[in-house]
């Protein structure tokens, strides 16, 4: 009888899997900004546009801002975690996904960022907890933004009877800060609706939560200021109307991640800032600019992951041309 030989079976090379699933992510986030131009491209031919590139300009330049603090942040939350790369490859994985957010479902978004993650060097469990964390603080921060935007403005009708209740969530959210113990209830729970099981224990100072939560709402204030210009360079906006702006971008972002986190998300950010900017803005442009809007930070998020990208890949090349250099200048050992 002959020997069998053992054939051994290819391995996944790591970078053609993230290779794939970066082509993946863009395609399928681009298939659902043209079905959603498709099925609204009457109203969007018929409508008589106009172009203010001021205003769009504006809000070009003001977009790596308002992406850079999360992602930034996000790179902090990781590190208190315990987590040790460079900061490069949070900007590089937190633009990456940022694509994958654009999808109907959270579920591509998650399971992106835990396999970069992973990539790296960053436990699941770290991942999934720094997820949580996000979640929640990005909630919390937009519920204060959203506050502080309605008592600037009496524009949005649909949203005045909800003050009180916006008030109380507000003191919740101070409560929240300055009681590690009650925002460990949240980020756990969160954690578990991300994972299906229990948490990995954790703990971080109030400082870093009020610092983190502060530059979040910065990054809600500045996402209003931008959905505002893009209407501006597009339908004439008195500046009076900025601070309804900021609260109804606020306010779909939080029906958005609520949304995520119950029934898939599927659509809600959109319909409630259709919905709300119809007491803004004439109907067409009020159903038109979530559309504009997606189509816009896809382009931006598609940019800065080419940035990011080429970034780090220029960072890991110098580190390994310094290392290279250095094990050539040590002495031979005798």
């Amino acid at each position: 009888m002959g020997v069998r030989r053992h054939i051994p079976r290819p391995r996944l090379n790591a970078q053609n899997v993230r290779r794939a699933a970066v082509i993946f992510i863009v395609t399928a986030s681009a298939a659902v900004i043209a079905v959603a131009v498709y099925k609204n491209r009457d109203m969007l031919r018929g409508y008589p546009w106009r172009l203010d590139y001021r205003m769009a300009l504006a809000a070009l330049l003001l977009y790596p801002l308002a992406a850079g603090i999360p992602a930034l942040v996000w790179g902090g939350i990781l590190r208190q975690l315990g987590a040790r790369h460079d900061y490069r490859q949070d900007v590089r994985i937190f633009f990456t996904t940022s694509l994958a957010r654009r999808l109907p479902t959270p579920l591509w978004f998650l399971a992106g960022r835990t396999y970069l993650c992973h990539e790296i060097g960053v436990p699941v469990a770290s991942t999934y907890l720094a997820t949580a964390m996000e979640s929640v603080l990005l909630l919390l921060s937009a519920l204060a933004v959203l506050q502080g935007s309605l008592a600037l403005s009496s524009d949005i009708p649909p949203l005045q009877p909800y003050r009180p209740a916006l008030a109380a969530l507000t003191t919740a959210i101070v409560v929240c800060v300055a009681s590690p113990r009650l925002l460990r209830g949240c980020v756990d729970w969160v954690a578990r609706r991300l994972k299906g099981t229990a948490p990995v224990a954790w703990s971080l100072g109030r400082r870093h939560v009020a610092l983190w939560t502060a530059c979040y709402a910065t990054a809600w204030v500045m996402g209003g200021i931008i959905l505002y210009l893009l209407l501006a360079a597009l339908h004439p906006l008195s500046l009076q109307r900025l601070p309804g702006i900021v609260a109804i971008w606020a306010a779909s972002g939080i029906l958005g991640h609520v949304a995520a986190l119950t029934i898939g998300g599927i659509g809600a950010k959109e319909i409630s800032m259709a919905a709300l900017l119809t007491t803004l803005v004439p109907a067409p442009m009020a159903i038109a600019a979530p559309i504009l809007l997606r189509i816009w930070c896809y382009l931006n998020d598609l940019l800065w992951f080419c940035l990011a990208s080429w970034w780090a890949r220029r960072h890991r090349a110098h580190i390994t041309a310094d290392a290279t250099a250095e094990s050539a200048n040590m002495p031979a050992e005798s």
